[in-house]
């Protein structure tokens, strides 16, 4: 959960129902392929349309008690990590992001250029992080925090 604590109760409710059956948050997650990126047209076209899955698992989430768009950002990229980018106050600030859900078209507009998701991967490729178990979206994050982090907002 890239350490946001989180009620023990809100984590349930988003796990299961009482009576035990999966919630339609874990159903629409499981629509949402594992292997879909923010890189291939079909994943920035989920990211970009507000009636598709994503979005609807977006505020499924958000409505749940304890989750604001930084907790809901942060466990969505954390169950598919190649698709959904993290939120918080230094991304909004450094990226000038201000509505909610704004953050998922500034970064659709982001990766859409090859340039700069080669130079990731460049820099993914010189840290001493296995590369596999670090998304592009995760090198970013880590880029904008080290960079931002620390600026007055």
């Amino acid at each position: 959960m890239l350490s946001l604590p989180l009620q023990r109760a809100s984590v349930i409710d988003y796990l299961e129902d009482p009576r035990g059956d999966l919630t339609r948050g874990s159903t629409l997650l499981a629509r949402i392929p594992a292997n879909l990126t923010i890189f291939d047209a079909s994943g920035r076209k989920l990211l970009r349309d507000r009636d598709s899955d994503a979005w609807i698992l977006w505020r499924h989430i958000k409505a749940l008690s304890g989750f604001g768009r930084t907790y809901t950002s942060k466990l969505l990229a954390r169950k598919r990590p190649h698709l959904f980018p993290a939120y918080d106050s230094v991304i909004a600030r450094a990226l000038g992001i201000r509505g909610d859900g704004e953050h998922w078209e500034v970064m659709v507009d982001i990766f859409e250029d090859e340039a700069r998701r080669e130079h990731l991967k460049k820099l993914r490729e010189r840290s001493d992080a296995p590369v596999q178990e670090l998304s592009l979206l995760r090198i970013f994050d880590i880029v904008v925090w080290m960079e931002h982090r620390y600026l007055a907002g």
